[in-house]
């Protein structure tokens, strides 16, 4: 039983500093992860999201974009749809723009962008998402044999310790799952 408490305590800490980890590099693409939307809006985490793949864009840290995500309701617009149109309405042009509207989960995510990324002949990728969403992200590219680091953002919803603790406590049952299943 220490054992296995022991093992949750380090590997929250691994998921922790994965989240606080730039190492300021490029790429050829940011894979900007889909979260929610509400009808043609993201939803507050989405579009930090969104904003920091633009800001990494801007930098000149990456040539493209890729939006993921997409709709469980053909009456929804698609993740990555609403991503797109968001980011085009901030500057972004829409040649450097990619999205896959098929997958609904991280794995998913991923797998489609690795697809565009191959078609485009592009090598490297930042993944965006919240802190404590990339050490699962960042071991499911591995597991795809993709080439990624991650560009956490910024800003989050998940501020306050509540929520925070939450969301680590579900991205340590999610590891676990991704552990067993793989990607």
């Amino acid at each position: 039983m220490l054992g296995f408490f022991a093992w949750l305590v380090v590997l929250s800490l691994l998921i922790v500093r994965a989240g606080l980890q730039d190492d300021g590099s490029s790429a050829d693409v940011a894979i900007v992860l889909g979260a929610a939307v509400s009808g043609n809006q993201p939803s507050p985490v989405f579009e930090q999201r969104i904003r920091h793949g633009m800001l990494l864009y801007r930098q000149g840290r990456v040539r493209g974009l890729i939006f993921t995500g997409g709709t469980a309701s053909p009456a929804v617009p698609a993740e990555a749809t609403v991503a797109k149109n968001f980011a085009m309405a901030g500057g972004i042009p829409a040649a450097a723009i990619d999205t896959e509207v098929v997958s609904r989960t991280t794995p998913g995510n991923l797998r489609q962008a690795r697809t565009i990324m191959q078609q485009r002949q592009w090598r490297r990728a930042l993944v965006v998402s919240d802190p404590l969403h990339l050490k699962r992200s960042l071991a499911m590219c591995g597991a795809l044999q993709m080439d990624c680091r991650g560009s956490a953002t910024r800003t989050s919803r998940y501020r306050s310790l509540k929520t925070r603790a939450e969301f680590l406590l579900r991205e340590l049952f999610y590891y676990h799952v991704f552990l067993i299943r793989g990607a």
